[in-house]
């Protein structure tokens, strides 16, 4: 070894190696390598040992005793798991004295005792009384701490301790008070009550840093709206591992001081990856330094965020944040109140979604507000909240003056309170807003309760309108009177370019309206008109006006009860047209008759990419008007024919067909009404472009309503005024196809919808 590197390294670098190694590897391993590593071993004296009281266990004080000296521990780890009665931890605590000369830890600075009783702890630190310690950390066998905290206090008194650790000890109301002035650093504790809490405050006024398993709080003694007196505390960081408080409870817990600057709590549910914007309270909102939150639940091993909540509250903070998603976080009109108030001077959000919060229309003003001065915020989603008209009214002052908001979501359900919608009244605010308004582009108002007089102040917003290129109004039952004032302002508005009427009620009459703007308009490119009770006569009009207009490039007309006669009118104007992509006739009665009609026009027609004739009654025959088109047709790339009635040798005809065809992409027709399981496998594995599920055609979003298609039931829910009943006898509603997206029950299919929605119908309406 005379030529071993280890002669030229400083023995303090190897101690300082040995800082990070077990204590059994150094005297057991390392010692016996060479002369050499053996007197570096003799020479360290910052062991940290770690002890079994149990008398089978591989590392007693008695071995430990053999191999190091007790003056050469700093630190002392003493534990039984296996020993839970009196006598055995006797034999154990005895083993300690008779192993060791406890006078003889004159360097040790650490004790963790683990399992012990009171009697056995008591001796412990007694004998110990002469060691230098600075940190203490015991937990205990016992049920009651009265005495457990009794032998605390003597034991901190004894010692200049700097930190403690009593994980899973509580500290409530029954138990003795800490000493005055006490110059603990480091405090670990489990259940804290409030009183105790402050008074840990007032007596620990070096304390940096405590950690409790959790804070209780009786509220029948405190009220949580009053806060506590400022402290003068060093306390810098709080640790809750079982954080389960209501933010008003988290206030009265930080508000007694001000020099926090790093709280983490850690959740025995799942917290949200930005819950610390809305528990922020009112006291830190002005803090010239911002604390530093870490929030995660219990199960989940990655902080969530480590974010200052002063980087929203005080925006300038935060450079990086550019989308917050707060949805179904029943935030509420308070903790709304702190988002607007970061919202206000931000300067890099450019989305945030709060939909599904319970945000009524004070919420509404406080956001409102902070839009007015806000100049980078792009979309706002608030669907499916409370705000009312009252709040639509402070949003549309907000629209006057804002130049960076491009979309806005303030679409509900069916489901909901007609109270909680905007209805005519907010309507009319949102369309004298749009006259002003010369950003917004995006705007969604679904399931509001909006009727014609509503319909009527929208549409004269949008005559007025330059900005304007989306605007969803699926289920507002404004009829053919407010599809009227629309089909006027469609006539002067020059930048829409999508409109969604999906459930409208608006019928023929409507449908010829609609039609005569279309014969003028020249920038609407996409058209929903889904599920109107349009007919062959409303299909007569549009169908004319396809053949002159230049510029819509999507049509979705399926539910509207159209037939064969409807599909020739449709198929004639296909002929004409030059600039229809996409038409969806899902949910109709075309059958085999119309689908000849259809197919025919496909031969000649050179622009049509998708179309989808789903749930029509198409037979056989009618798969071979489409087969024959196939083998013609030189532009359509998606067809989709999926639950109707072709059986085998249709689907063999529209599979043959495809051999002479290399423009189709997709061709979806399962499932299928009377074709075999073997059927669909041999097409699916003759050609891949066969395929099921249907795709969303028409629209770019998943509507939330659950459809059927009686007007009249409809109608009696939209009327539905939050009562805790509903009576619907069976002449209201029998439920039937619609959706082209829905998913398939039986041989009927059900429109995609909300969850929670689908099972308050399920529970309360069955």
């Amino acid at each position: 070894m005379e030529n071993s590197p280890l002669i030229t390294i400083p023995p303090e670098l190897i101690h300082h190696i040995f800082d990070y190694c077990d204590f059994r590897t150094i005297l057991l391993n390392v010692r016996r390598v060479c002369k050499i590593l053996y007197a570096m071993v003799d020479s360290y004296d910052r062991f940290a040992v770690t002890v079994s009281l149990y008398a089978n266990s591989t590392c007693t004080m008695k071995s430990v005793s053999q191999n190091l000296q007790s003056e050469k521990i700093i630190s002392l780890t003493v534990c039984d798991y296996k020993s839970y009665n009196h006598s055995s931890h006797d034999i154990g605590t005895k083993s300690i004295f008779s192993s060791f000369n406890s006078t003889q830890f004159t360097r040790l600075r650490s004790l963790n005792l683990k399992n012990m009783w009171d009697n056995h702890l008591e001796c412990l630190l007694q004998s110990l009384s002469d060691a230098p310690l600075i940190s203490l950390s015991i937990t205990t066998c016992e049920k009651n701490y009265d005495v457990t905290w009794l032998i605390f206090l003597q034991a901190i008194t004894r010692w200049n301790l700097q930190k403690l650790y009593m994980s899973f000890i509580d500290y409530l109301e029954e138990h003795a008070s800490w000493p005055e002035q006490y110059s603990l650093e480091h405090l670990t504790i489990g259940r804290c009550a409030y009183n105790k809490y402050l008074h840990i405050l007032h007596q620990l006024p070096k304390l940096r840093t405590l950690v409790m398993q959790n804070f209780m709080i009786n509220e029948k003694k405190i009220p949580v709206t009053s806060c506590a007196p400022t402290i003068h505390s060093s306390l810098e960081s709080i640790t809750i591992e079982c954080y389960s408080l209501a933010s008003e409870h988290l206030e009265s817990l930080l508000s007694p001081i001000h020099s926090l600057y790093h709280l983490k709590l850690i959740s025995t549910f799942e917290l949200s990856n930005e819950i610390w914007l809305y528990t922020v309270p009112n006291v830190m909102i002005g803090q010239k330094t911002p604390p530093r939150f870490e929030i995660s639940s219990i199960d989940v091993i990655p902080r969530l965020t480590e974010r200052p909540p002063n980087k929203m509250i005080r925006g300038v903070l935060d450079q990086t944040l550019t989308t917050l998603d707060l949805s179904q976080e029943d935030i509420g009109d308070a903790h709304t109140q702190y988002l607007a108030i970061g919202l206000r001077n931000n300067t890099t959000l450019t989305t945030m979604n709060l939909s599904r919060n319970q945000i009524m229309y004070v919420g509404a003003q406080h956001l409102a507000d902070a839009v007015k001065y806000n100049k980078t915020l792009a979309i706002l989603d608030l669907s499916c909240n409370q705000i009312g008209a009252v709040g639509v009214q402070h949003l549309s002052e907000a629209l006057r003056t804002n130049n960076s908001l491009t979309v806005l979501d303030l679409g509900s359900t069916w489901l909901r309170n007609k109270n909680d919608k905007i209805g005519d009244i907010g309507a009319q605010y949102l369309g004298s807003a749009l006259q002003d308004n010369k950003t917004l582009t995006v705007l969604n108002i679904d399931y509001n309760g909006i009727k014609s007089t509503g319909a009527q102040h929208l549409a004269a917003g949008l005559r007025h309108n330059m900005a304007l290129t989306e605007l969803n109004f699926d289920g507002n039952p404004i009829g053919d009177v407010g599809i009227q004032y629309f089909a006027d302002a469609l006539m002067a508005n020059k930048t829409l370019t999508t409109f969604s009427l999906y459930w409208n009620d608006i019928g023929k009459a409507g449908a010829q309206y609609l039609a005569v703007a279309l014969k003028n308009n020249t920038t609407l490119t996409t058209l929903n008109l889904e599920s109107n009770s349009i007919g062959d006569s409303g299909v007569k009009y549009l169908a004319d006006a396809l053949c002159n207009n230049m510029t819509l490039t999507t049509l979705n007309l399926s539910n509207n009860k159209i037939e064969r006669t409807g599909a020739q009118y449709l198929a004639d104007a296909l002929i004409k047209n030059a600039t229809l992509t996409i038409l969806d006739l899902d949910t109709n009665e075309i059958m085999a008759g119309g689908a000849k009609y259809i197919t025919d026009a496909l031969r000649d027609n050179t622009t049509l990419t998708t179309l989808n004739m789903s749930n029509n009654s198409i037979d056989a025959n009618g798969a071979q008007h489409f087969a024959d088109a196939l083998r013609k047709n030189t532009t359509l790339t998606t067809l989709i024919l999926e639950s109707n009635e072709i059986e085998d040798i249709g689907a063999k005809r529209l599979a043959n067909a495809l051999r002479y065809n290399t423009t189709v992409e997709t061709l979806k027709i399962f499932p299928l009404d009377g074709i075999s399981s073997d059927a669909e496998k041999e097409l699916k594995g003759q050609d891949n472009r066969i395929k099921s599920n249907n795709p969303i055609l028409g629209s770019h979003r998943i509507p939330s309503d659950p459809i059927g298609s009686n007007t009249e039931f409809y109608r009696i829910l939209q009327e539905f005024n939050g009562s805790d009943e509903i009576l619907v006898t069976e002449s209201h509603w029998i439920p039937t196809v619609s959706d082209p997206t829905g998913s398939h029950v039986g041989s009927r299919r059900t429109r995609n919808m909300d969850f929670l929605d689908f099972l308050r119908i399920i529970i309360e309406y069955s």
